[in-house]
């Protein structure tokens, strides 16, 4: 069930709502990330949920979990996601490094394009 089908609400209507950003509070929602106590207060409003029973699901003693997918993915998007990742991830990685450090070129430039 989705917050669609449940509250008749998005992802995006609850991060405007919380003043996060929509990809965040989905992986807050499949459990990736974890919410604030200020969160979970305004989550319990925007839900209807009771605040004891979002405290004692997701309170300070809770830790999200991370990759609960198979590796690698079977979903084709993630799988997509995850070969971009193996493809160009340490070339990425020294850009990173790169463009943060001293050494870093005042006029050189980067963009993402579509693979």
């Amino acid at each position: 069930m989705t917050l669609t089908h449940w509250r008749g609400l998005t992802f995006e209507a609850v991060a405007k709502e919380l003043g996060r950003d929509e990809v965040w509070v989905a992986s807050a929602f499949y459990g990736q990330a974890k919410f604030s106590a200020n969160d979970l207060q305004k989550v319990s409003g925007i839900l209807d949920l009771p605040q004891a029973d979002l405290d004692a699901a997701l309170g300070d003693h809770w830790w999200p979990y991370r990759g609960l997918d198979p590796m690698p993915p079977t979903d084709p998007v993630l799988y997509r996601l995850y070969e971009g990742v193996l493809v160009y991830g340490n070339s990425i990685k020294v850009k990173v490094n790169f463009k943060f450090s001293e050494m870093t070129s005042p006029d050189e430039s980067y963009a993402v394009y579509r693979l």
